[in-house]
């Protein structure tokens, strides 16, 4: 392998992040504030990478999915559950009938 070669694989891995670097990235960037350089080097492997656009449309799919149901199961746990004041007002209707 000539010198220019080996150059041009340096270059290009300094340049551009594998997948998995990638998909850290995403996850970092779900948490906190990305540097302009990794939302450079993110943005420059989105750019080319059909799995990674695919790996995050359906990281945002399950992300909106699970806040659905989570509020789904706050509804829920209304709509099972008694509070302690609607209990007691219970109890007291139920004195107040006998």
């Amino acid at each position: 392998m000539n010198i220019f070669k080996k150059i041009w694989i340096v270059y290009l891995k300094a340049k551009f992040r594998t997948c998995g670097e990638a998909t850290f990235l995403m996850a970092k960037e779900e948490c906190a504030k990305l540097s302009d350089e990794e939302r450079g080097k993110l943005k420059r492997h989105m750019s080319r990478c059909k799995y990674c656009n695919a790996y995050k449309h359906q990281h945002e799919l399950i992300a909106q999915n699970l806040e659905v149901m989570k509020h789904n199961i706050e509804v829920d746990k209304y709509l099972y559950f008694l509070t302690p004041e609607q209990k007691e007002r219970l109890k007291t209707g139920i004195k107040n009938d006998e």
